[in-house]
């Protein structure tokens, strides 16, 4: 038996921290600090995070064989980020290595501590939960152990990086810089950029913006091959991490600037994704020629743009693609768990690949313990034979309804377990929603949580999609049925559920079918704008009480908006 946990915590960096247990090379426990703490993306020294992988896990901390920190030095990036020059003189142990060791005997954790290259990290969540044997795996974000791109061959449990690219060159901060230029947060609001494109006119500005990013014929030599991206800007702005301390450096020397006010947001950002879309396209393309494994796994910020990933999946070259559910850096500490505790595993010769179906890895509560922090709030509530009818019932009537129940999800998508459902046939629901509970953009879309069996009534060229990760585009049927959760360019983002995954939140749905026809919900995560997505029982009772929702239902019980 191998126990390992793997910690993200960089000092004085904006990561959003947290832990990750692994057992035997699967995830176990996985959980972020913002989601114990209550503030969105928290940095912090990840005390709870730990403490809570350790007792969902139920195990004596004796029990764990080894630590991973998904960067190799986080020390070097510290003193990048004071703008300390001579960085590599600088002992690696003066400041991270001790402030550590103390933290994990803080917890009686006493084993070693592995530093895993931060894109091996990315690469590893992906490789190591995609269930398969041989795949091509490659990684896109904005920066990681001062690399943004790699491409690894993953075959027999051993992971081979063969390209990367340095973050100079980076198509995750090419992506930044649009998000930046037209008004959004970078390293943020991408997924604004994203939504807001789909408005726009791509072919208007796509020539300019395609001379910015260009992939480099991928020749690969040995185990290195050559860099995978190149554009005429250097996105370092000159600064050594300047743009890790304050948002406003993706605006100096942001060429996309030269296009705010003379054309819009929408074509502006419309331009910056196809031409995104494109080089990923054409990377993965390269890639797959060389390695000649066509099954694709993905991880980085960059995947966790949908549409991006919908061309890739949709590409002649690749068979079938696998996108880790929780991509981004946030991810990275279940990634350094899986790599080391797979390493293990292969030099025990008991390596066997495992395909991660669900995200429940977090906390949950007990009848007992959710019935207790009711009465303290005071609330009148009622148990329920059927949470499941009785949702249905209120979804069809037009409620926008908290759903709570089982472990909470790893990862930044709500899948059910800490859920907003609403009626999907109604378009007006998006709006409704964005104003009283998310606060969003008005461009932005909600996504569809359906029964699995009714996945190809609603997306072209349907395929298993249980993480909320892939774009398809979507059918008349959908169109019809289920306008809510249809973007503007015809596309949908689905969940697909499935019985023996989740069995409440299936119920939920296929009740809903069983009175209108629709096998599927409008779902968003559970939380208000500017919060992170909600955990405890007392964070559900809280929103009903701002009003964030109309109906709340938790496990077995329905509580209502009034006292007793």
């Amino acid at each position: 038996m191998v126990w390992v946990l793997g910690i993200l915590w960089v000092p004085h960096q904006p990561h959003e921290t947290g832990a990750t247990l692994v057992k035997d090379g699967r995830i176990v426990a996985s959980i972020n600090e913002d989601r114990l703490t209550g503030v969105k993306h928290d940095s912090s020294l990840p005390i709870n995070s730990v403490k809570e992988v350790l007792r969902i896990a139920n195990i004596d901390p004796s029990q764990i064989d080894a630590v991973t920190i998904p960067f190799e030095n986080p020390t070097w990036y510290y003193m990048r980020s004071l703008n300390i020059k001579n960085v590599l003189r600088i002992p690696h142990a003066l400041i991270e290595n001790r402030t550590l060791r103390a933290y994990l005997k803080g917890f009686g954790i006493d084993c070693p501590v592995y530093y895993v290259n931060h894109h091996l990290s990315h690469a590893a969540s992906a490789y190591y939960t995609s269930g398969w044997n041989e795949a091509t795996v490659i990684t896109m974000d904005g920066t990681g152990d001062g690399i943004a791109s790699t491409v690894y061959v993953g075959k027999d449990g051993d992971l081979r990086e063969i390209a990367k690219t340095p973050e100079k060159d980076s198509p995750g901060f090419f992506y930044a810089k649009a998000t930046a230029a037209i008004g959004f947060k970078a390293n943020d609001g991408e997924g604004k950029t994203m939504g807001l494109a789909c408005y726009g006119n791509p072919d208007i500005l796509y020539a300019e913006v395609a001379k910015l990013i260009d992939v480099r014929d991928l020749k690969f030599v040995g185990n290195f091959g050559k860099t995978m991206y190149s554009h005429k800007i250097d996105f370092t702005d000159g600064k050594l991490f300047a743009r890790y301390r304050y948002d406003t450096s993706f605006m100096s020397d942001n060429p996309f600037m030269k296009f705010v006010g003379k054309y819009k947001n929408e074509d502006i950002a419309a331009a910056a994704q196809k031409v995104l879309e494109d080089v990923a396209v054409k990377l993965v393309k390269n890639a797959v020629k060389i390695t000649k494994m066509p099954k694709v796994c993905l991880a980085g910020g960059v995947a966790l743009n949908v549409k991006i990933n919908q061309r890739i999946k949709e590409n002649d070259s690749v068979e079938d693609v696998f996108i880790h559910p929780n991509p981004g850096d946030a991810g990275v500490q279940a990634g350094s768990a899986l790599y080391m505790c797979n390493k293990i595993m292969r030099e025990q010769g008991s390596f066997k690949p495992w395909r991660m179906e669900h995200v429940y890895y977090g906390s949950e509560y007990s009848d007992e313990e959710i019935e207790i922090e009711i009465e303290n709030f005071g609330l009148a509530f009622e148990k329920l034979a059927s949470p499941a009818k009785t949702g249905a019932e209120l979804v069809d009537s037009g409620k926008v309804v908290g759903w709570f129940q089982g472990r909470l999800e790893y990862g930044p998508r709500a899948l059910g377990n800490r859920s907003v459902v609403a009626d999907p046939r109604v378009a007006g629901m998006r709006d409704r929603i964005n104003k009283y509970l998310k606060k969003r953009d008005w461009f932005m879309p909600f996504a569809p949580s359906m029964l699995a069996e009714r996945h190809s009534e609603y997306s072209v060229k349907a395929t298993d999609a249980p993480f909320m990760i892939l774009a398809f585009d979507a059918t008349e049927q959908a169109n019809k049925d289920i306008p809510a959760v249809v973007h503007v360019d015809k596309t949908l983002r689905p969940q697909t559920v499935k019985r023996e995954i989740n069995q409440p939140y299936y119920d939920l749905i296929k009740e809903f079918e069983n009175r209108t026809g629709v096998g599927a919900v409008l779902n968003t995560s559970f939380n208000k704008h500017g919060l992170p997505m909600i955990m405890k029982p007392k964070d559900a009772i809280d929103h009903l009480v701002w009003g964030c929702v109309e109906e709340l239902i938790i496990s077995k019980y329905r509580v209502f908006r009034k006292f007793k």
